[in-house]
């Protein structure tokens, strides 16, 4: 069940479940009804556009960030098998265009805003901002993913 409040502001000693049950002190901002919808991209940027992901529903869903060519510079990816759910994840810490985790950015794919949620064959990913969250949802390995922004890419696992 969703609950949607419009112009409370709790006490900053309560809390607020979102829509993805994360608990969160203080104040309470209406959240749009676009922002709850599902959208199906194949491919996507976080808001600051320094991660991007690409999905082939019947093959994997990877996410990179966009190291600084061609400086060398720290590279993080994940990556979740579409068969078996495996999550693997890369990091090179000076990334170049010899030695790099992910390739192919695009950086005029849409954006999937603070709040967002792209769902795309047996993946989703939601948009935080402590960065974007994929998980596999259905099949073998459904609750398997990761989180990745900027600075790290670590594995989940979540119920679903």
């Amino acid at each position: 069940m969703l609950v949607l409040l419009t112009a409370a502001v709790l006490p900053a000693t309560e809390t607020f479940a979102y829509p993805s049950g994360e608990l969160v002190p203080g104040p309470v901002k209406q959240v749009a009804s676009s922002t709850l919808r599902a959208r199906h991209l194949t491919a996507f940027n976080s808001p600051d556009r320094k991660t991007f992901c690409l999905s082939s529903p019947s093959y994997s869903l990877d996410c990179g960030t966009i190291p600084k060519f061609p400086r060398k510079s720290p590279e993080h990816s994940g990556w979740i098998d579409a068969r078996t759910g495996k999550v693997t994840l890369c990091f090179i810490a000076g990334a170049n265009l010899a030695n790099s985790c992910f390739v192919n950015w695009n950086n005029n794919s849409p954006v999937l805003h603070f709040g967002q949620k792209n769902r795309i064959g047996p993946f989703r990913c939601v948009s935080r901002h402590r960065g974007i969250t994929c998980i596999k949802v259905t099949g073998r390995g459904a609750g398997k993913g990761f989180r990745i922004n900027r600075k790290r890419a670590v594995k989940v696992r979540i119920s679903v």
